[in-house]
């Protein structure tokens, strides 16, 4: 349930509409956008040319429609969301075995919604390259959209139901009725008072007692029968009936003292209003140089990592075990039969535990049908020789011998084979090594990789012609085998 279902208020007309065009700036939901324009079929490798094409689009659109986007992405997992994160994982898994090994034969396309490994960072390439602002925040990203929107007084696209309740100074624009493929882009402006008036609130506050009562991604439902005794409702309470009850109140504190239960509920209806518009103004500059997250151990990070973290330069799952001792790790089409391939990863994980001062991690990751808690501990004489405070005095010749230690190649070797012109390619054959390492894949797919790398440098896009893997093919061990080496 939750309040994804204020979505189907609007669906159906409930609410007041109003299509205007869309300009000037725009803080973008990074991780919705991403979610809705990834609906190719995932089960082939990725997709990936067509996604960045789609996220290409998208943006360009809005550029040439003179409108200036600003990305945010969710950044660490946040501890109170952890068993929804499983709980989704644990979907993805289900969808991945029904879909690839079980019915593989019999359907032509792929179906759920899974995210192929390298979704994010190719979302992120494709903003690189059209020189768009993106940032990544200390946790859950709403609020901290919401803050940026109302300091630069624009508007907020996105898929998810919890805009209705921000109170958004330039309104929400539900990414269902947002028109951005016309020339200029329209869309559909809900702002909170409007929704509330049509709601028969008589104080806008009032709206944000609706995640409070019927649960968000952040706080629990109350219980069915409780909510049955609040709006006095013989069948299963819905939305609309909450919104109903609510209706008969003149403000957030004479719901608490005059409903069934409110006391009882008071901690919780101030912490849904604090959550949904308690928070102060944020411009970009501020979110780069400032965060709320700690080391484990409680001490702060230095300046420069949070200032990359934010930028989108660390993985927001190294940063999450610097803070929790935890990594949930996501969920990939490999061979089920298999050991998860992120395993594969093991050694360079642990060595970056290390760099961020962490000794012990609890890895979440996939085994067999199900997920399994794993401790991974970093080496004794590696941990804390070159942490996060100390690489930053390291001359660039050091950061680069330390680069080819963690993955345990030669740095001379690889320097000798690849000069002049074949420099740029160090990084990539140091890599290559370390999978062929790791991984033991057959010798015909590490050139078959060498090979593609080669082709993508020198020839333009349009010579290549995506071939899909039959049908038939896709329960074979072979090609099981050889989906999971590459993930």
């Amino acid at each position: 349930m939750g309040i994804r279902y204020l979505t189907k208020f609007v669906d159906r007309g409930l609410v007041r509409r109003k299509r205007e065009r869309v300009q000037g700036t725009l803080v973008v939901d990074g991780n919705c956008i991403l979610h809705s324009l990834h609906t190719m079929e995932w089960s082939n490798g990725g997709q990936y040319r067509e996604f960045r094409n789609a996220v290409c689009r998208f943006y360009s659109n809005l550029l040439e429609s003179g409108i200036t986007p600003i990305v945010v992405f969710d950044g660490v997992d946040e501890t109170q969301k952890i068993d929804i994160l499983l709980g989704r994982k644990k979907e993805r898994l289900i969808t991945i075995d029904r879909n690839i090994t079980r019915n593989a034969s019999r359907q032509a396309v792929c179906k759920g919604h899974i995210l192929p490994p390298l979704t994010s960072e190719v979302y992120r390439m494709a903003l690189y390259d059209l020189e768009i602002q993106f940032y990544v925040a200390d946790g859950e990203a709403d609020v901290v959209i919401a803050r940026l929107a109302n300091h630069y007084h624009c508007p907020v696209p996105s898929l998810d139901s919890d805009f209705f309740v921000f109170c958004l100074v330039g309104g929400f624009i539900h990414f269902k009725y947002f028109d951005w493929e016309s020339y200029p882009a329209t869309a559909v402006f809900y702002h909170r008072d409007w929704f509330a008036g049509q709601l028969c609130f008589r104080d806008t506050s009032l709206i944000c007692m609706i995640p409070a009562l019927v649960g968000n991604d952040f706080m629990e439902p109350c219980h069915p029968y409780f909510l049955k005794l609040m709006v006095c409702s013989v069948k299963s309470p819905r939305v609309r009936k909450v919104c109903c009850h609510l209706s008969k109140f003149n403000s957030v504190k004479s719901f608490i003292e005059e409903s069934f239960g409110g006391k009882t509920l008071e901690p919780k209806c101030l912490k849904a209003q604090q959550w949904y518009e308690g928070s102060q103004d944020l411009s970009c500059e501020e979110l780069v140089l400032s965060t709320d997250l700690r080391h484990h151990n409680g001490s702060e990070f230095p300046k420069w990592l949070v200032r990359l973290f934010h930028l989108g330069h660390i993985p927001s799952s190294a940063m999450g075990a610097a803070v929790s001792c935890k990594a949930i790790f996501r969920v990939v089409a490999d061979n089920f039969k298999k050991d998860s391939s992120v395993l594969a990863a093991k050694p360079i994980q642990e060595r970056m535990y290390a760099l961020l001062e962490v000794q012990t991690v609890v890895e979440v990751v996939r085994s067999g049908l199900t997920l399994a808690k794993l401790k991974a501990n970093t080496k004794e004489r590696e941990y804390r020789a070159v942490t996060a405070t100390s690489v930053s005095f390291l001359s660039h010749q050091e950061r680069q011998s330390l680069f080819y230690e963690i993955l345990e190649c030669s740095k001379q070797n690889i320097n000798l084979k690849l000069s002049g012109s074949y420099q740029d390619w160090r990084f990539v054959a140091a890599t290559v090594r370390v999978w062929a390492r790791t991984t033991c894949p057959p010798t015909y797919l590490v050139r078959s990789l060498l090979l593609s790398f080669t082709l993508c440098s020198c020839l333009p896009d349009e010579s290549f012609r995506r071939l899909k893997v039959p049908l038939w093919f896709r329960q074979s061990q072979e090609w099981l085998d050889t989906l999971h080496w590459f993930c």
